[in-house]
């Protein structure tokens, strides 16, 4: 699912400041099956110079899309990289697109495994466009002490909005901001847990914006979820 401007009638980001990065995109994965991600969306805004950035997000509702804020603003801030876009006809689900399930704070996988997807760039400062063929990436997710002390060294003012994953010489990278992290409960539901951010030169650790940070303010804008 691609969308494009011409897609989407409105953006809300958090009512707080928006923290913009030069957001992290996905290194030494493996090409996903067609289909298997039908909530993956493929967000592209049109630039001032008429060039296309182009990000990653989920689908949560039929008029909803859920994605990184430093996707669509260039203002900088402080914390909160999420945004909501709203487009203008309803999608209809059938069994390539489907929404997916926003994660609580007890779903996040601390020192185990989630699954990140994206059609960033393959290598850090690569000269090649983005792919075409969606990628997928299983990474270790770090525990909470860990990732506050990775934190440190970063300018983030509100380290408990962020889930931190580190694999050696594998990250997210270039074009997969805004997409989503992922993993899979006991009764087989795929929950997201948090939104690709930034990283570090696509081959440190990756960052993410905790969805269940965010839950009330998504559900204020959106409705309550279907599952």
């Amino acid at each position: 699912m691609i969308l494009t401007e011409h897609d989407y009638i409105g953006i809300s980001s958090s009512q707080y400041k928006i923290y913009s990065w030069n957001g992290p995109r996905i290194v030494n994965g493996t090409s996903a099956s067609a289909n298997e991600y039908p909530y993956q969306a493929r967000v592209e805004v049109l630039l001032s110079n008429n060039l296309t950035l182009g990000c990653g997000g989920s689908i949560i509702k039929p008029k909803w899309v859920l994605t990184a804020a430093h996707c669509l603003s260039t203002e900088s801030g402080c914390g909160n990289d999420v945004a909501l876009i709203e487009l203008k006809e309803e999608l209809i689900f059938d069994s390539t697109v489907q929404p997916v399930c926003l994660g609580l704070a007890a779903d996040i996988p601390f020192c185990a495994m989630a699954v990140v997807t994206g059609w960033g760039e393959l290598m850090f400062n690569s000269s090649e466009p983005q792919i075409d063929t969606l990628q997928e990436l299983a990474v270790n997710v770090l525990s909470e002490n860990a990732c506050l002390l990775i934190l440190s060294v970063y300018e983030s003012t509100n380290p408990q909005s962020i889930i931190c994953t580190l694999d050696t010489y594998k990250s997210t990278c270039r074009g997969d901001s805004g997409g989503p992290l992922v993993r899979q409960l006991c009764d087989g539901r795929w929950v997201q847990v948090g939104i690709v951010s930034f990283g570090s030169s696509c081959s440190g650790p990756s960052f993410y914006t905790k969805v269940s940070t965010y839950i009330d303010w998504i559900t204020e804008k959106v409705g309550e979820g279907t599952c």
